[in-house]
């Protein structure tokens, strides 16, 4: 990254944000948070913060929170996230 930051685009029209992080044992990054309305997961490698695509394919797992006539969420997306001793995320 640049100065300890590092912004990547994962989508071409997203609004996106960043909510939690998470080091699985292996060193991959989990950052959780949502993009457009959405509940979103990327996994970067520890060694250069580039998508791990061995992770859903791209790096990059997003998963459609549904409304029911109107009565959606107001504002998903991962807040907080941790990884179980099996290596599942929740």
């Amino acid at each position: 990254g640049n100065s300890g930051k590092l912004l990547f685009n994962f989508s071409a029209k997203a609004t996106a944000a960043a909510k939690s992080v998470s080091i699985q044992a292996d060193g991959k990054i989990l950052v959780g948070g949502s993009s457009d309305n959405n509940f979103a997961v990327v996994r970067l490698l520890p060694t250069n913060g580039t998508f791990d695509s061995t992770f859903n394919g791209t790096g990059v797992a997003i998963i459609t929170i549904p409304t029911i006539k109107g009565q959606g969420v107001s504002e998903p997306g991962a807040n907080a996230m941790t990884i179980q001793p099996d290596g599942k995320i929740i």
